[in-house]
C-alpha cells in the first residue's frame, strides 16, 4: 500500500457491526402473548456508524412506558443471544 502499487488504486476501510443488534420483543399467539423473540434492528456487517428506525408497539392499551433489552447475536430467540443493556 505504501508503494502505491498500480493494481491498488483506491482502498477504502470501513468499520462494521460484527453481530446483529436487536431488542427483545413479544408475539401474540392466539389469546396469549409470548416474549423472548429477537427483533433485529442493525444487521451484522452493516457499516457503522449508522442509524435505523423501527416501529414497536406497547403490549397493552394505556401503557405509559416501555423498557428495551438490547441483544447481539443471530438467533431468533433472545435466550440464545448475548444481553448487552436495558
Amino acid at each position: 500500500l505504501k508503494a502505491r502499487h498500480s493494481e491498488l488504486q483506491d482502498v477504502v476501510v470501513t468499520d462494521v457491526c460484527p453481530y446483529t443488534l436487536g431488542v427483545d420483543t413479544s408475539k401474540s399467539l392466539g389469546h396469549t402473548r409470548e416474549s423472548g423473540y429477537f427483533a433485529p434492528v442493525i444487521e451484522r456487517n452493516r457499516s457503522i456508524p449508522c442509524s435505523r428506525v423501527r416501529a414497536f408497539y406497547t403490549a397493552h392499551d394505556q401503557q405509559t412506558e416501555v423498557n428495551f433489552k438490547i441483544y447481539q447475536g443471530e438467533s431468533r430467540m433472545v435466550a440464545d443471544n448475548i444481553f448487552l443493556a436495558e
